[in-house]
């Protein structure tokens, strides 16, 4: 046995919030905090590992302006246990999720989510790997508005070294989903509506996947990485208000150039479109057009400085749910 590796991490950030327009100030606590333990177990060459990872936040700009409130206080908890082997350069990983997500501020994006995936791989000239994943999942809405939903999704590609400059993951697939049908309450008719009860009809929401997730280093320009993410989705639970299910595709791009020893600037654009999916839904569409300037400095290798410019643009086909929203950040990261 190789023994148990467990590895804790935790953290507690302070913001202070300021606006030009209105004359407000905010402050906001955060404390991210993970758990991950390893636990190699005597199956032969089976490795068996088991993951917990818990975080809240209360800040995250893009977060909020994707589903158009002001403040997100958000926890989230994921447990997940994964069984791999390999046999050769062939492959198989097992893994089952539980992810529970608590929004005191907007109940309606509380959900419990179960997944179980099967993946199996062939690696080729030990720079790349084939694979093929299948999950199976479940979302339990806590809202009484929104409903239940499971689906399924299948995807091949490759991971790993593309090219010597190249390297990344590329996938194709397709994606079901089956949202249940949900009674909301007495509807019309006698004694009260109670024979004819208000509900969300059952639908069916599928489509092709995509996600292209590459970075490119030019062998004359190492101190310079590009890298590029597109990806879509027909049916993702929980991304906007008053949302059972809902469609989403979108690009970004990012540049990491590394000016000096102690001094890396990143910057990134990106833009989502996210619409509401099935029969029962409300019609909602969102484009987000984000902008990011970020730069790091190493002070000394335990204080680093980041200053950070983030300005995000939505666009909405709901009244009172477009504008633009910018802030900018400077943190200190001290590590013991």
């Amino acid at each position: 046995s190789e023994g148990e590796t467990v590895t804790i991490g935790s953290g507690v950030t302070y913001n202070h919030s300021f606006s030009l327009n209105g004359n407000r100030d905010r402050q906001s606590f955060g404390s991210p905090v993970t758990l991950n333990a390893l636990v190699p177990l005597n199956f032969g060459r089976w490795r068996f590992v088991v993951s917990e990872q818990f975080s809240f936040e209360d800040n995250e700009l893009v977060n909020a302006v994707a589903i158009n409130e002001p403040r997100t206080a958000s926890y989230n908890n994921q447990v997940s246990a994964t069984l791999a082997r390999n046999f050769g350069q062939a492959s198989i990983a097992f893994e089952g999720t539980r992810s529970d997500a608590f929004s005191p501020d907007d109940p309606e994006l509380d959900n419990t989510t179960y997944q179980v995936a099967v993946t199996p791989g062939f690696q080729v000239r030990d720079k790349y790997t084939l694979f093929w994943r299948n999950v199976y999942g479940l979302t339990y809405a806590h809202s009484p508005s929104t409903q239940n939903s499971e689906g399924y999704s299948t995807e091949v590609g490759v991971a790993g070294v593309i090219t010597p400059q190249l390297t990344g993951t590329i996938s194709i697939g397709f994606a079901h989903s089956y949202i249940k049908a949900k009674k909301l309450g007495p509807g019309e008719g006698i004694f009260g509506g109670i024979f004819n009860p208000a509900t969300l009809r059952a639908d069916n929401v599928d489509g092709p996947t995509t996600t292209l997730a590459l970075s490119y280093a030019h062998p004359l320009s190492p101190n310079t990485t590009y890298s590029i993410t597109f990806y879509n989705n027909p049916g993702v639970s929980a991304l906007q208000k008053s949302s059972t299910i809902s469609e989403v595709y979108g690009i970004g791009f990012t540049a990491n150039h590394r000016l000096t020893r102690t001094i890396t600037l990143s910057p990134y654009v990106g833009w989502s479109h996210t619409q509401d999916a099935g029969r029962s839904a409300i019609g909602q569409k969102t484009d987000l057009v984000c902008v990011t300037m970020n730069m790091q400095r190493l002070i000394s290798q335990s204080l680093r400085a980041q200053l950070e410019y983030t300005y995000v643009s939505r666009f909405s086909n709901q009244p009172n749910a477009t504008y633009d929203v910018s802030r900018l950040i400077l943190k200190m990261t001290y590590i013991f």
